[in-house]
């Protein structure tokens, strides 16, 4: 009799055992799309649209940026404007002419370092920097003193037509 009870708890512990767990992969599967649609909802929100502002803080890059507001406003193909004109001698055969609009402002009371801004096409791969284009404004300034604004145009070319982002300082705004 000992043994059919010993054997009977052992089935039943078995069966618990066996049960929990089916629960703890229930739950964890939950637990795992959801996370997988967080992720995918924080991806999505990582970019910025034609239009939007980013002012830089203290968590990106030592705080360097801090303060300077910026705004893409307007990223469109142009394929009105003739590359080749800027006398780099650059081969542009086969790219595609971006004009960007982008006004920074500077929301701090210290002068801040601008850098260049960058282009990165449908495929990933990263577009050039246009210099010159006649009937183009690209006169960008190096710094912008406290409270300075500026609007600015630039150009650039890529290979692949399509979906692209412009990049500044680990901030990208997506063009579609």
């Amino acid at each position: 009799m000992k043994k059919v009870i010993l054997g009977f708890m052992s089935v039943l512990a078995l069966t618990l055992v066996a049960c929990s767990n089916e629960e703890k992969t229930s739950s964890s599967s939950s637990d795992i799309e959801t996370e997988q649609t967080s992720t995918e909802a924080k991806k999505e929100n990582q970019f910025l649209k034609v239009g939007e502002s980013h002012v830089y803080d203290d968590s990106y890059n030592g705080g360097e940026y801090s303060g300077l507001k910026m705004t893409v406003d307007k990223a469109e193909i142009d394929k009105s404007i003739q590359l080749g004109q800027d006398g780099s001698g650059r081969n542009y055969d086969g790219y595609i002419p971006v004009r960007v609009e982008v006004t920074y402002e500077n929301t701090s009371d210290k002068t801040i370092d601008l850098i260049s801004t960058d282009i990165i096409d449908s495929t990933g791969a990263t577009g050039l920097q246009v210099y010159y284009v006649e009937g183009v404004t690209t006169n960008i300034p190096d710094v912008l003193t406290a409270g300075q604004k500026v609007k600015i145009t630039e150009v650039f070319a890529i290979k692949n037509e399509g979906q692209f982002d412009i990049t500044y300082c680990g901030k990208t705004w997506r063009v579609n």
